[in-house]
This record gives structure tokens, C-alpha cells and sequence, in this order.
């Protein structure tokens, strides 16, 4: 490590390092004396104490910082940085769209569940081919067609709603034991086949 310097360095001495690094200097500074040799300022006047401007205070808040001229450059066109600053409003925009966006996540319909309107329907078609054969007054056909249909809707269920395939497993097996008894009951002489 470099020692401290023992004393200030005169503006000379600065212009002569900066004049070496090849730093330009302000002339104002060069030729200005020291602080220990300034003469001491005169006292002026209140009126020409008014005269002078206040002097520009800088803000280091955001809001409170004017706003830099707008130049019109054009970004490189390999860069996916923007090349424009957004204003308060812009930023306010696109946060409510963000917002508004994460409330209503868009949903693939093929990953979506099936509705119960469509589930419900398969299991009491199941439910009610299983339970027509043991009236004798309900003739062979019907509960056929209930169990077709309940086949057709666990089918669609299964092709259409992945994340019901459960349900349409479900009223798969429950049909076809309902259809094997009901085979079994219609058809008596297939109880002792070999």
C-alpha cells in the first residue's frame, strides 16, 4: 500500500498530473490560488446578494429529477434491451396487466377436468342398466342402450378430459360387469356353457 500524502498538492501540481495522464482539466481550477493564500471576499451589498441565483440543488429521487431529452437514437437491432425508458404511467399499465393476467390463468381445454354435468350422466346410465334387468316388465333392449350410452360417454370422457380417464375407467368396468350378468340373466341356457 502507498503511504497517505503529507500535504495537499497545489492546483499546478493537479494540472501537471492531470496534464501527464492526459485528463483534461478545467482552466477555472488551474489558475485559481490556493485555499490558504484566497483573498478574502469582499462584503457586498443585499441587493447584489439578491441578484444572485439560488443556487440548483440536485435530487437524488427518481420522481423529482427532470426528465433527461428525449434523443432520438435507434437501438442496435441484435438487442432485446429496450432503448426507451417507461414513464410512471407505462409502468402502472403494465403492472395492472400483469395482475390482471396472473387472476385468470389460461387454461389448456385439453387438461381440463370433466364436468360433473357430463360424469353424472355415465354413472346412472350404468347404474340404471344394472338395475332395469331385474324387472321383468322392461324388455331386453333398454338396458343395452343404457349401457351403450354410458360406453359412448366414458368413451368421450376418456378421448376429451385427460384428468377424468378415473371416471371414464370407472364406468368402463362397471359396464361391462352390468352387461356380462345382464348377458347371464337374458340368456340363461350361458350360466353352466363350458
Amino acid at each position: 500500500m502507498s503511504p497517505l500524502p503529507q500535504r495537499k498538492k497545489s492546483p499546478e501540481e493537479i494540472a501537471k498530473l492531470r496534464e501527464g495522464l492526459g485528463i483534461p482539466g478545467d482552466a477555472a481550477e488551474t489558475t485559481s490560488p490556493a485555499p490558504d493564500a484566497a483573498p478574502k471576499p469582499a462584503k457586498t451589498k443585499p441587493a447584489s446578494a439578491s441578484k444572485r441565483a439560488p443556487k440548483p440543488v440536485r435530487s437524488l429521487k427518481k420522481s423529482e429529477q427532470a426528465p433527461l431529452p428525449a434523443a432520438p437514437h435507434e437501438p442496435p437491432p441484435d438487442t432485446p434491451l429496450p432503448f426507451h425508458r417507461h414513464t410512471d404511467q407505462e409502468l402502472q399499465d403494465i403492472r395492472l396487466n400483469a395482475a390482471l393476467a396472473m387472476q385468470t390463468p389460461v387454461v389448456n381445454p385439453k387438461l381440463a377436468v370433466a364436468h360433473p354435468g357430463l360424469i353424472i350422466p355415465g354413472y346412472l346410465l350404468a347404474i340404471a342398466a344394472a338395475a332395469t334387468p331385474f324387472s321383468d316388465q322392461i324388455p331386453m333392449p333398454v338396458p343395452a342402450i343404457c349401457a351403450v350410452a354410458a360406453l359412448i360417454i366414458a368413451g368421450f370422457i376418456f378421448l376429451k378430459k385427460p384428468l377424468s380417464r378415473h371416471h371414464a375407467g370407472f364406468i368402463v368396468v362397471a359396464t361391462l360387469f352390468i352387461i356380462v350378468f345382464a348377458a347371464l340373466h337374458y340368456f340363461p341356457h350361458l350360466r353352466h356353457a363350458t
